[in-house]
């Protein structure tokens, strides 16, 4: 049963339910690092294939969501540098939490 929440499957998830799972990820990071970006990936896949997004789309979503809690946890001294990074990709995390899917059957 707990497997479905570490495999890259077509399970739909809400907005709220990828707010709880990135937290989730935030906190697994900070446990046990490689877990944490691990979880948050499949977190964004699920929720962009959510949305009917195209494959190629959801891969860079993946990719890039991946790296959001890393960059959550940098210093706001060294903040400013990566503004230009965490700008998009916050941009694409406030997308997929707010966005409206339709709950139907995911096709592959």
């Amino acid at each position: 049963m707990i497997k479905k929440y570490f495999t890259f499957n077509n399970e739909y998830i809400s907005g709220w339910t990828y707010l709880l799972r990135i937290l989730l990820s935030g906190v697994l990071l900070i446990l046990f690092v490689l877990p944490g970006v691990y979880f948050a990936s499949i977190t964004a896949y699920k929720r962009s294939m959510s949305l009917k997004w195209p494959k190629e789309m959801v891969w860079v979503t993946t990719i890039l969501i991946g790296f959001l809690p890393i960059i959550n946890l940098i210093p706001d001294e060294l903040a400013g540098d990566f503004l230009y990074v965490s700008l998009p990709i916050s941009i694409i995390h406030l997308f997929l939490l707010f966005s409206n899917g339709l709950k139907k059957e995911i096709d592959n």
